[in-house]
């Protein structure tokens, strides 16, 4: 009697049967469907870099797509470690369908909407130009309005944050730690280049 042992993703390709009392044994497999987000829950880890050991395909490397999804097809079914670097894990189960999604929030990456207000050292607001923000996710500009407020569109990595501001001639640095749940507006105070 001829034994074939093989997986749902190999049986799907085709197996070829060979004598009557040939016996097929085959491991189903499952899908690997996960949607990271931050901490708080309310940000996509969109392109985030994970990875995966599967077995019998070793260690493999996805990345998130824009909805913060990361999938594998024809895993076996069991529970994952995804690693996320710096330390980061989450955890997930082998699912039955691709349209099945476990949603993850990854505690230890925190987004923050960012309102913040640039002031001198005496209270006096820094308005108009520029602002360089460098910080845990990178670095990005934002437009300062009259009243030196700052606003961006999208959430910002939690943590301590440098800024460098720019006006005309001008220029202004400091630093600023944000925090998740400090909702409202946060003051950064800059000290001035001696002109």
């Amino acid at each position: 009697m001829a034994k074939i042992e093989t997986t749902t993703k190999a049986f799907k390709e085709g197996v070829a049967l060979r004598g009557a009392d040939a016996e097929i044994q085959w491991e189903s497999t499952g899908h690997l469907s996960v949607q990271l987000f931050d901490a708080s829950g309310q940000v996509a880890l969109a392109g985030r870099h994970v990875r995966v050991d599967i077995p019998k395909e070793g260690l493999v490397e996805l990345d998130a797509d824009g909805d913060g999804k990361v999938s594998h097809p024809d895993v076996p079914f069991q529970d994952y470690e995804l690693d996320l670097g710096d330390g980061l894990k989450v955890y997930v189960p082998a699912v039955a369908t691709p349209d099945e999604v476990h949603e993850r929030h990854v505690v230890g990456i925190t987004y923050v909407k960012l309102a913040l207000q640039l002031r001198d050292p005496d209270g006096f607001p820094l308005g108009g130009g520029e602002v360089s923000i460098r910080g845990p996710g990178g670095a990005l500009d934002a437009r300062v309005a009259a009243d030196g407020k700052v606003e961006l569109r999208e959430p910002v990595l939690a943590g301590d944050h440098e800024l460098t501001w720019r006006s005309g001639a001008r220029e202004a640095t400091g630093k600023v730690t944000l925090a998740d749940g400090r909702p409202g507006l946060t003051i950064a105070t800059l000290q001035e280049a001696a002109s």
